[in-house]
């Protein structure tokens, strides 16, 4: 009986200490280098505005060689949230229009989206972080050509 208690309490306090709500979990870090090369330009820059309650913040840099884009994260944090994506869009309040860059690779750190030099980015200058399942826009920055 005092075994059954005892475990009873335990398994009470593991089940109420797992959170199921992922804003509340720590946040994931992503470290990764990139260091451009004689061929690689710096397109554009910018900072990452946070929508209202989400707290994100960081710089972006938009770097082009003759064979690829790359949009760099730095010192990026942001909430974490359910099914978050980063697009480029034509203005920072619609994504009806946009590319798809994948998904949020971490809340935190400095990290890279490599994709085609077939992308016209100065049509879509607006990097739009995305919740599809809360159906709203966290964050934004206007890559400044």
């Amino acid at each position: 009986m005092k075994y059954t208690i005892i475990l009873s309490a335990l398994l009470i306090l593991a089940f109420a200490s797992c959170d199921k709500d992922e804003k509340n979990s720590p946040l994931e870090k992503f470290n990764q280098r990139f260091d451009p090369t004689a061929t690689d330009v710096l397109l554009a820059t910018d900072t990452i505005v946070g929508a209202e309650g989400t707290g994100a913040s960081g710089t972006l840099k938009l770097y082009k060689n003759e064979n690829r884009q790359v949009l760099r994260f730095e010192d990026f944090i942001i909430d974490r949230g359910p099914n978050q994506k980063v697009y480029l869009s034509r203005d920072s309040g619609n994504v009806d229009s946009f590319v798809i860059i994948g998904d949020l690779l971490a809340s935190a750190g400095n990290f890279n989206y490599v994709f085609s030099n077939v992308t016209d980015v100065t049509k879509t200058p607006w990097v739009t972080i995305y919740s599809t399942d809360n159906n709203s826009i966290l964050a934004w920055s206007l890559l400044q050509f």
